[in-house]
């Protein structure tokens, strides 16, 4: 005897036995019947409670996925439930009964979709093939789903760095730059190669370490990061940095004369800096590099292994090798920035563009200006003085585009107007 629709809906909805009210549901989803359980109220019903929490019953969407891949109006319907209880569940049942064949009606969809339904979709198009990002019809909605500032926009950077499409969205990625450390890592490791942005990452550096997860993953690395990194390497700042790279599991060299500085430091950063030796395995590799020499009486290789110098960084030292015309060694170039303080920049500043001192002028002055406010205000009037030596290195010094300068008088005089 064949059991009525009705009576299926009523067992779909209400059967207190978890078979009965599956096998209800997955008979109607793939008879003629359909409509009746794709329905909201019906699919919300398709679940078991634990505690005070209903969770969805993904063997019931499995098995009628099948049945409901096999029509495109049942496809349908269920793509346009999207952001209802439980249908994510069924959607990503349906994604991976049918594939990349579900691609094109579910970009149809995202192309409106907003809120949670766009952020569900997305989701589904992922987990229906991970190759969606390069169709053809993909690149207008994706460019869309860039412009939004949810959690939605994150995952799908990260999908196209895996992809290796990032560099096809680069012109959104100028309109809205990433700011938050998943966008950064996600631009780091799609590898993606831009003036503006790496510009825009060297800028923000010093007041929020995010954008390493950026600058530390670009091989090969500019000489340029390294000087930055180790100039900005201050208090809080080291701190940041460090848990930064344990979130994101990031390895990089540079990362061991951080958590040095940050052993020397104390404080949080002592204890970041101890959290990094833990987490990371480059610190590990270290650490038995490190007992290897030990064991074998290899005493002499034990500061090289962990990268400290028999002579500490000196800033003393970096401001006599300028003085002398010889380059400064970068450890010491940074040290010096990180030391200065109130007049001793301004005098600095004002030796540097006046003598001129050429290796002075990338090597330190850059690097000061980009962390220190008050080093980039005294080079901003110094673009105005009166020698005309000075003003033109000042002038030169503020071309660099990769500083966030403060604003001038004339900008924060049209800003409080």
């Amino acid at each position: 005897m064949t059991t009525s629709p009705d009576t299926l809906l009523d067992l779909a909805l209400g059967s207190e036995d978890p078979s009965k009210r599956r096998s209800a549901f997955v008979e109607l989803a793939g008879s003629e019947h359909w409509r009746l359980v794709l329905a909201p109220h019906v699919i919300s019903c398709q679940g078991y409670r634990v505690g005070d929490t209903m969770y969805p019953d993904l063997q019931t969407f499995n098995l009628a996925a099948g049945a409901i891949a096999k029509d495109d109006d049942r496809v349908q319907r269920c793509l346009e439930l999207a952001g209802t209880r439980f249908s994510g569940a069924l959607l990503t049942a349906l994604a991976r009964a049918m594939g990349g064949e579900l691609v094109e009606s579910a970009l149809a969809h995202l192309r409106t979709a907003e809120g949670i339904r766009s952020s569900l979709l997305q989701r589904v198009l992922q987990e229906a093939d991970p190759a969606w990002v390069r169709h053809e019809l993909a690149r207008p909605v994706i460019k869309r789903q860039l412009r939004t500032q949810d959690h939605s926009r994150i995952e799908l950077l990260g999908w196209l760095a895996e992809a290796g499409e990032l560099a096809n969205y680069v012109d959104v990625l100028h309109d809205f730059p990433p700011t938050t450390l998943e966008e950064w890592s996600a631009l780091g490791k799609g590898q993606l190669r831009d003036k503006q942005l790496f510009e825009l990452a060297m800028a923000t550096l010093p007041q929020a370490p995010a954008p390493v997860l950026y600058l530390l993953r670009l091989d090969p690395l500019p000489m340029i990061v390294a000087r930055r990194v180790m100039a900005a390497a201050r208090g809080e700042w080291v701190a940041s940095l460090l848990e930064v790279a344990i979130i994101d599991g990031l390895e990089h060299d540079l990362l061991v004369p951080m958590a040095e500085i940050g052993v020397r430091m104390g404080g949080r950063s002592l204890a970041a800096a101890t959290a990094w030796i833990g987490a990371s395995k480059l610190a590990k590799r270290l650490l038995v590099k490190l007992g290897e020499a030990m064991r074998t009486g290899e005493g002499h290789q034990i500061s090289d292994c962990l990268w400290i110098r028999r002579s500490a960084p000196s800033g003393d030292r970096a401001l006599e090798q300028g003085r002398r015309d010889e380059r400064p060694d970068p450890m010491d170039a940074a040290t010096l920035v990180r030391q200065l303080r109130g007049a001793k920049v301004r005098e600095l500043v004002l030796e540097i563009l006046e003598a001129p001192r050429e290796t002075m002028f990338e090597t330190i002055l850059h690097p000061l200006v980009a962390v220190n406010e008050e080093a980039a205000r005294e080079v901003m009037s110094l673009c105005e003085s009166q020698d005309e030596g000075v003003a033109k290195k000042a002038r030169l010094a503020r071309q660099w585009s990769d500083i966030a300068w403060p604003p001038d008088d004339v900008t924060q005089e049209i800003l409080l107007d």
